[in-house]
């Protein structure tokens, strides 16, 4: 069990300026996962670990954030009394429900994926068709405010509150009525319900009780093992050996087996924990803890750290399955010994600037970043490429007297180059037909453009030397041909 927890490794620390009030993973791979904190939510890739969006579209402070199982939605709110629904492809806001009179803390897509339900400081609760935007059922029952919801896939009617109150009560769906209710004895910060739905339980002040539901809500268990607050409360997906997690004020997320009431294992963590999460990925978790101050850390079960502690819950893990994922991962973490021979792979060149824009077809800074190598060939090159590609119209365009001085500067001194001529004449060219009519704007410009014109006749003078002189020398190879005796 130690060696499980051991193994999931710290993979980063991220930082928002505000408590991160809300942690939520996606039930469905690639399990990517919504740290809400402050006025924006971040979503992470369940592999990367990396943020990949970002919503800000809030005023005020968010406390709570759900992906939908197929995570194509994601519902939050916070300190308003209305439910925003997003769209994440485009991040799109495309539902809001309005009826709460006060902030809601606590909201969850039901498991009919078109429904929503949220816990309010307004002592109610309330149901939302997505797909018709209206309220379908209230929740009068708290008189003080609701901080969490719970529901099961197996029973889908029913929905459970706790609140402020010290009170958990089950709720029927389809009549918006309670059907029974239970007295923590605190106000309850957390509820919960096992998949089966025959336990719940609800987490307030230092304790954690449990709860049979089979048998009138009897109190099972009380577990007392922090010494702070217990702030949250998430269930792992194991089915062979599930455990609870306990986030608390103490700065400590523990670990119970429910079996035996007992922990463990034990986190620290630098500040004190307001939420937690954990992935359904059962063989390589990624666990999600969001701190008091701001901080996310972020725990991830790698394949080198099971290699390296000898496997999970399991005292062996069994031989990877032919064409599994863990197959073809095997030996990853091996390390070469002495009489190893060691193959080094070929890097891959790196690519140069204008190649890079030029692959992305960015032909403006492309041949901007030619001229900056300040080699004549380099940018030959590129205006060559460019002219196979028809861009280089494009790469002249839209510049500032400024962006075209050097590119003019450039072929007035290479221009009488016999190897550069053909191709810097066609940009001399392109250049006077797009900017011809504004050369007298810019001095700078207007003496590049005499200098060039200069250039240009001085080229055509000496090759109409050149001409002459081979004219006279084919006259003289003629006379000479026709003065020797035959």
């Amino acid at each position: 069990e130690k060696r499980h927890w051991e193994s999931l490794k710290l993979v980063g620390m991220e930082k928002e300026l505000g408590k991160i009030s809300s942690v939520s993973f996606q039930t469905s791979k690639p399990y990517h996962f919504a740290v809400a904190g402050s006025t924006r939510i971040r979503v992470y890739h369940g592999n990367l670990l990396s943020q990949f969006r970002q919503i800000t579209r809030f005023k005020d402070v968010i406390h709570v954030a759900r992906f939908r199982g197929d995570g194509a939605l994601i519902a939050a709110s916070g300190d308003w009394p209305v439910v925003k629904v997003f769209e994440m492809g485009n991040k799109g806001l495309i539902r809001e429900f309005r009826g709460h009179k006060g902030p809601v803390h606590t909201l969850d897509f039901l498991p009919s994926d078109t429904q929503i339900v949220s816990g309010s400081d307004d002592t109610t609760c309330r149901i939302w068709d997505i797909p018709s935007q209206e309220q379908v059922c209230k929740f009068t029952g708290h008189t003080d405010n609701v901080r969490s919801l719970t529901f099961t896939k197996l029973q889908p009617q029913l929905v459970v509150s706790g609140g402020y109150d010290h009170k958990a009560i089950g709720w029927d769906a389809r009549t918006g009525k309670a059907t029974w209710a239970i007295d923590h004895g605190h106000p309850i910060e957390d509820v919960l319900l096992m998949p089966s739905g025959s336990m719940m339980l609800t987490a307030g002040d230092r304790t954690i009780k449990i709860w049979d539901l089979t048998k009138a809500g009897s109190l099972l268990c009380t577990l007392s093992n922090h010494q702070k607050a217990v702030t949250c409360m998430c269930m792992t997906h194991d089915k062979r050996a599930p455990r609870l997690l306990a986030g608390s004020l103490d700065q400590s997320v523990k670990v119970y087996d429910l079996s035996r009431f007992a922990v463990t294992h034990t986190m620290r963590f630098s500040s004190p924990v307001m939420s937690i999460g954990i992935s359904g990925d059962v063989e390589y978790p990624t666990l999600a803890v969001g701190m008091l101050d701001g901080h996310t850390a972020i725990r991830k079960r790698s394949p080198t750290s099971i290699e390296e502690k000898g496997g999970g819950l399991l005292t062996k893990l069994p031989p990877p399955r032919a064409g599994s994922k863990r197959y073809f991962k095997r030996g990853i973490g091996y390390k070469p010994r002495g009489r190893d021979v060691v193959i080094k792979g070929k890097k891959r060149k790196k690519l140069r600037p204008y190649d890079v824009f030029i692959r992305k077809f960015q032909y403006n800074n492309a041949l901007d970043a030619a001229m900056k190598e300040a080699h004549p060939v380099i940018v030959v090159s590129v205006i060559d490429e460019l002219m196979q590609r028809n861009g280089l119209k494009i790469a002249l365009s839209g510049r500032t007297d400024a962006d075209l001085l050097p590119v003019l500067a450039f072929v007035v001194k290479h221009i009488a180059n016999p190897h550069y001529t053909r191709p810097l004449l066609q940009t001399a060219n392109l250049i006077l037909d797009l900017y011809g009519s504004v050369c007298r704007q810019s001095s700078m410009i207007d003496d590049l453009v005499m200098k060039l014109k200069v250039a240009i006749k001085n080229e055509l003078t000496m090759l109409d030397h050149m001409q002459k002189i081979v004219a006279n020398v084919r006259l003289l190879g003629a006379n000479g041909l026709d003065s020797v005796p035959s």
